[in-house]
């Protein structure tokens, strides 16, 4: 059974390279899990911490795998801005 972030992180993964950052609002990555984020997304900021605990953190282990990381983080706003974290062409 595929886990609920496996479509972010594909949809992570098929963005052209040549995009460096990727900004989207709490409700386009609904849009892309077709699920709501859980409550802890949009009140606690440590949700959106890049680190890949696949247990405790499946959310960032799918952006992390698919070559980003949060840089910026408004949840007032409900919006997230992802940086690519390897190199230009990796």
């Amino acid at each position: 059974m595929p886990g609920k972030y496996e479509p972010f992180e594909h949809f992570m993964r098929t963005t052209p390279h040549l995009v460096t950052t990727l900004t989207l609002s709490f409700d386009q990555i609904e849009l892309i899990i077709r699920s709501d984020l859980p409550r802890s997304a949009l009140t606690y900021r440590q949700w959106w911490a890049n680190q890949r605990c696949r247990v405790h953190a499946p959310q960032s282990k799918a952006w992390m795998d698919a070559g980003f990381k949060v840089d910026q983080l408004h949840l007032s706003s409900r919006f997230v801005r992802f940086s690519r974290s390897a190199g230009l062409f990796s």
